[in-house]
This record gives structure tokens, sequence and C-alpha cells, in this order.
């Protein structure tokens, strides 16, 4: 039998979930049926593929916070009001090795990196 791609078992789960009135039989069949494929090594792959497919059809973005320490409350407000409040997703990582400042990353993809290791990075690569 032919290994099913986690973007293949993604597309499928969304669209049968956008379907059906019924999201906990859903939820149940596409776990039986992950198990029944032996693919439940891959479930974690496989629900990170899901929560992707389900932003890109809702036209939302996972934005991952990355900072060197933890944000205290009125700095993750402001993330709350620019990203949470429209509904996408947030996580927050931390990272040491950043020094100071915050990286932002958006859907993998595009990125914003205002930590103090990127411009000493800079600083250095161009002496």
């Amino acid at each position: 039998m032919k290994k099913i791609s986690t973007d293949s078992y993604a597309a499928a789960f969304v669209a049968v979930l956008e379907k059906s009135r019924n999201a906990d039989t859903v939820v149940k069949n596409f776990i039986e049926t992950i198990k029944k494929n032996n693919d439940w090594a891959k479930r974690r792959q496989i629900r990170e593929a899901c929560e992707k497919e389900w932003r890109k059809v809702h036209g939302k973005s996972l934005v991952v916070i990355e900072s060197a320490r933890e944000l205290n409350g009125e700095q993750r407000a402001r993330v709350s009001k620019q990203w949470k409040d429209k509904g996408h997703s947030v996580e927050y990582k931390i990272y040491p090795s950043l020094i100071a400042g915050v990286k932002i990353v958006i859907d993998e993809e595009k990125q914003f990196d205002g930590s103090l290791n990127n411009k000493l990075r800079k600083v250095f690569a161009s002496s």
C-alpha cells in the first residue's frame, strides 16, 4: 500500500471537516484511518499539517514570537492585539541565544529579526 503524505491527510481532513456537522465523528474516523494505515508514528506531523491547512483555508497565519526571555504582560497584550485578536495562531518560544530583542516568524516563511544576535552578526559580517 502506498503511504499517504501528511499534506494529503491534512487536505482530506480539513475538506471533510468543513462539510461535516459532526466534528467529533470526523476526528474519531480520522484517527482510526491514521492508525489503520500504520501512520500513528507520524501523528504530530499530521496534526501540524492539518493546522497549517486549516489556517490556509481560513486565511489565517501562524505567528511565532521568539525572544531571549519571557515576554511580560504588556508585551503579550500588544502581540494579542496585533495577531490573536484577528484570529491568527500565536506561539511564544524562548531562545536565550537571541541575547535581546525579538524575532517574528509568520507561516514559517516571512520573518522580522530584531534580535541583538542578528544585529551583531550584521556588524561583524561587514567588518
